[in-house]
């Protein structure tokens, strides 16, 4: 589901709550029932932990989370060329955070780390997978997830750098256009991503 694996743990007996009396509040805090929406309740603490372990090692650098365990999308800005190892250093960081975490990958500040196509495009066209990809293999995982649960919670994690080394930002950064009103042209044209126009 949003937010969540879409997976659940096995069943097994649990102890039977009897519910006497069921009140209501006028103006409720948050109304949950298991599902969909409990899914960001449970996502809450474990991503509010995850930012704060990864900006206490890269404060300034660090700039925003996007964690649906079991994935983690960072966002960070390189300020010299010293912070060219960092990325690496969050990653691990990452992936030790939260057991949950199976993958983590740290984009620049120019990717929409809510955006899937534009993740996808910064690992296809900045990853050096010689030197921007790891795998620690044999780690804690998260117990409902299939590949984990099928082996006692055991699983492989991995970590992807797709940030541009400092100082060869422009010969990575993707063509840049000058905005236009196409409905001036096309009075009833839709916007919609480039890759939703094709045939």
């Amino acid at each position: 589901g949003p937010g969540g694996t879409g997976y659940f743990s096995r069943s097994k007996e649990l102890p039977v709550c009897i519910a006497k009396a069921v009140t209501q509040r006028s103006n409720p805090i948050y109304e949950a029932a298991f599902g969909r929406q409990a899914f960001s309740m449970v996502n809450l603490l474990p991503e509010a932990a995850m930012h704060d372990a990864i900006k206490g090692i890269a404060p300034r650098q660090f700039l925003d989370l996007n964690y649906r365990h079991p994935l983690v999308i960072i966002k960070f800005k390189k300020e010299s060329e010293v912070d060219d190892g960092i990325p690496k250093n969050v990653l691990m960081r990452a992936l030790s955070a939260d057991r949950d975490c199976h993958m983590a990958i740290i984009v620049d500040e120019d990717i929409d780390i809510y955006d899937p196509w534009a993740v996808w495009m910064a690992m296809v066209t900045r990853t050096d997978w010689k030197t921007g990809f790891f795998i620690v293999p044999s780690a804690r995982g998260h117990g409902v997830v299939p590949v984990a649960r099928e082996q006692a919670g055991i699983v492989d994690k991995v970590a992807i750098d797709t940030t541009m080394p400092f100082g060869m930002r422009e010969k990575f950064l993707t063509n840049q256009f000058v905005p236009v009103d196409v409905t001036r042209f096309i009075p009833n044209f839709v916007p919609r991503p480039w890759y939703e126009h094709g045939g």
